[in-house]
């Protein structure tokens, strides 16, 4: 069969430069021809491809055993009939869709990664086009596929007829917040206010560093494709990417110990065994404690195996005990298989559960094998992103977790945090939030084309001059502690005495200050917004 320079002549300099970065390699060449070459001759001489085969989700693989077996090649329709389409990609689309990073079918994702390639054979007195297997990376798979280890043998519950608890898709309205928060200096608030639990955000916010969303504490151009992604292929992304990486690992994170030294393990041999296991399982329901029983008895190794129960460093954070010999089993991987069926599988939406707080019995769910590839399955049919931004005109943003999940990342950065989720999310504009974002180069016209975009109708004129207001004269009015509220001029403290608010203000103070009675700053803060003033709590000190 060609070699991998074979594949890599037939591409542009574009293509080859993302094939650099994707690999990890720096390739001099001034043109496409020359870096080709330096690209195939560094591949060739490294272990990255053989790295890289190891870690293929096992649909993957299974497409290039298959084709190996078959001589390595193949007809192109036939393999695009089988593992789906390689969409036509001009530059300005390549960059825009990343179908590198979000392939749509398993053809993309091995065309962009280079381990296929497409050739016009002679055969028949005629061309015909094969899709094949270049020889540095066929030498490298093995022949045919693994014989299936025999399964668990768990008797399924038979008692249980009420629908259980599921994550569904709910972690990629967590990872949007999450996003969304990394660009705001109140960021832990704004995260505590969506879900109560620390460990929640921390395992999302690792877990979205070792997929590509986050880089050094900020979203990555990757994390834009993401949120535009439909539902369905958005989880499914990321999945499967979570399944195939050693930068996310689960012992680490786990809140009964702590891992101490310098050792090392590989959290995706772990996740591929446990993941193939629940893959034989079928749809019925079956006790946790069983399945850690059978587990035990017939994959105890899943985990540790040999001399690593007495090598890893894992320290018990109940009673600082380590965690070693076979004797720890019970302590360690029992443990461990509880939190991974009931954090990471629930929230991927892998797994559904007979209780959250206090989960005792679990089942796949239906979207198990679509989103894990492990085996055939329709895709499910998660509601599409629809629902509008509404703003009220004292610059309230209101969404749900169907409003586009760009929009609200986009549209989150522009407010104070009221709400945020799991279901409703509220944001109000102040001075001090739009000047936050203007700090980071969002302007008001960012804001008003976001809403006439994904609002239910055109922004009203009155929130328009409002904000207009704003970005011409900055903050003109705040309530300071306690409860104090200073306005611009005397006509605007008349104006608001004689609203239906002025009930909510006390003693005046000044010509332009008076204070606002304790609950009332919601009422006074509508009020003013409708006199054209947009206004802060002075709870912190802001910066001028």
């Amino acid at each position: 069969m060609p070699t991998l320079l074979t594949v890599l002549y037939d591409q542009d300099l574009n293509f080859l430069e993302s094939l650099e970065e994707f690999w990890g390699i720096s390739a001099r060449g001034k043109d496409a021809r020359s870096k080709a070459e330096a690209l195939a001759l560094a591949l060739d001489k490294s272990s990255l491809i053989r790295d890289h085969l190891a870690s293929l989700p096992p649909s993957i693989e299974g497409a290039l055993i298959s084709l190996k077996s078959r001589g390595s090649k193949t007809l192109w329709t036939a393999w695009t009939r089988d593992f789906g389409p390689l969409r036509p990609m001009g530059p300005g689309k390549l960059k825009r869709e990343k179908p590198g990073v979000f392939p749509i079918s398993i053809t993309e994702f091995l065309w962009y990664r280079g381990l296929i390639g497409r050739i016009f054979l002679k055969e028949d007195e005629g061309l015909t086009e094969f899709a094949y297997i270049p020889d540095e990376v066929a030498q490298e798979l093995p022949d045919s596929l693994p014989e299936t280890k025999p399964g668990l043998r768990l008797r399924p519950l038979e008692d249980i007829t009420a629908a259980g608890i599921t994550y569904g898709s709910r972690i990629l309205d967590d990872l949007c917040t999450l996003l969304a928060s990394l660009r705001r200096p109140d960021k832990e608030r704004s995260l505590l206010a969506g879900n109560p639990s620390r460990l929640h955000w921390q395992i999302l916010e690792n877990l979205a560093e070792a997929v590509g969303l986050i880089s050094g504490q900020l979203p990555t151009e990757i994390a834009r494709n993401f949120l535009e992604l439909p539902r369905a292929e958005a989880l499914r992304w990321l999945v499967q990417s979570w399944m195939v990486t050693n930068e996310f690992d689960e012992l680490k994170l786990h809140p009964d110990w702590r891992l101490e030294g310098t050792w090392q393990h590989e959290p995706r041999k772990t996740r591929l065994i446990l993941l193939q296991l629940l893959a034989g399982l079928g749809t019925q329901w079956f006790a946790m404690d069983e399945f850690i029983r059978q587990i035990r008895v017939h994959n105890p190794d899943f985990l540790r195996t040999g001399a690593e129960y007495d090598t890893w460093l894992v320290v018990s954070n109940r009673n600082n005990s380590l965690l070693r010999g076979v004797e720890s089993w019970d302590v360690l991987e029992a443990r461990f298989l509880v939190e991974f069926l009931s954090s990471i599988g629930f929230k991927l939406g892998l797994l559904e559960l007979n209780d959250e707080s206090k989960p005792q019995n679990f089942r796949l769910t239906a979207a198990f094998g679509y989103l894990t590839g492990l085996f055939d399955a329709e895709a499910p049919g998660f509601p599409a992103e629809k629902s509008p931004i509404l703003v009220n005109p004292a610059g309230k943003l209101e969404m749900t977790q169907l409003t586009p999940r760009l929009a609200r990342y986009q549209a989150s950065r522009f407010g104070e945090v009221l709400r945020n989720g799991p279901e409703r999310y509220e944001f109000q504009l102040t001075p001090q939030s739009l000047k936050i974002a203007s700090k980071q180069g969002l302007k008001v016209s960012h804001l008003l084309r976001l809403l006439r975009e994904y609002g239910r109708r055109q922004p009203s004129p009155g929130l328009i001059q409002l904000l207009k207001r704003w970005e011409e004269k900055g903050r003109e009015s705040w309530i300071d502690q306690p409860l104090v509220l200073h306005l611009p001029n005397t006509e605007t403290l008349q104006a608001l005495k004689n609203s239906p608010a002025g009930v909510a203000l006390g003693e005046v103070l000044g010509p332009t200050a008076v204070v606002v009675k304790p609950g009332s700053e919601r009422r006074v803060q509508t009020a003013l917004a409708r006199l054209g003033l947009l206004t802060d709590y002075e709870t912190k000190i802001h910066e001028d």
